[in-house]
């Protein structure tokens, strides 16, 4: 991204992020056995975006989220539980047509 927006960085999304609450309210989502080993007790779920124009128009998880829309389990990779994993994602799509 840094080479096709070079003049707008990836940016941590505050929990007040619209993508948050489009569909599903998302306070707090169960990820991965790698990622609680790796980063401790996080259960905040963790967006970061691309802002033009005063608006949010790139989405990126740094955790995966694609085995949990296969619905399947992989411990040891650093993603988002399959049930959070594709809340997660019907709401990116939620905010994606309706912002």
């Amino acid at each position: 991204m840094k080479r096709i927006l070079p003049e707008a960085p990836l940016a941590e999304l505050p929990p007040e992020h619209a993508v948050f609450s489009t569909r599903y309210p998302l306070t707090a989502v169960e990820y991965t056995a790698k990622v609680k080993a790796t980063f401790g007790k996080l259960t905040a779920p963790y967006l970061e975006g691309i802002a033009l124009d005063g608006a949010t128009r790139v989405l990126y998880s740094r955790f995966d989220l694609g085995c949990g829309w296969e619905n399947e389990e992989h411990p040891w990779a650093k993603g988002v539980a399959p049930k959070d994993a594709v809340r997660v994602g019907i709401n990116a799509v939620v905010y994606a047509l309706t912002h």
